[in-house]
């Protein structure tokens, strides 16, 4: 799957992944291959994915659709890396 994650200051994550985890507004969910689109809401924690550093976001949105994970996240602590 293809994972973009960005904040409004940068592009943080552009991947390759098998699965990511992220911290829902109901509660941690992962994502696999072949996930049905859906598109919800993040709030603050760290998201992970196969193969790469954890992301920690403050709050923001996923959109899942067909193998194309976006992650919109309003700030990051690793944006300032």
């Amino acid at each position: 799957m293809q994972l973009t994650i960005v904040t409004p200051e940068k592009k943080l994550v552009d991947t390759q992944t098998d699965s990511i985890t992220l911290p829902g507004e109901e509660g941690e969910m992962t994502i696999l291959k072949g996930h049905t689109y859906f598109l919800a809401t993040l709030k603050k924690g760290t998201i992970r994915y196969s193969g790469g550093t954890p992301v920690s976001i403050t709050e923001g949105w996923v959109e899942v659709s067909q193998d194309q994970i976006m992650v919109v996240a309003f700030g990051s602590s690793n944006s300032l890396q």
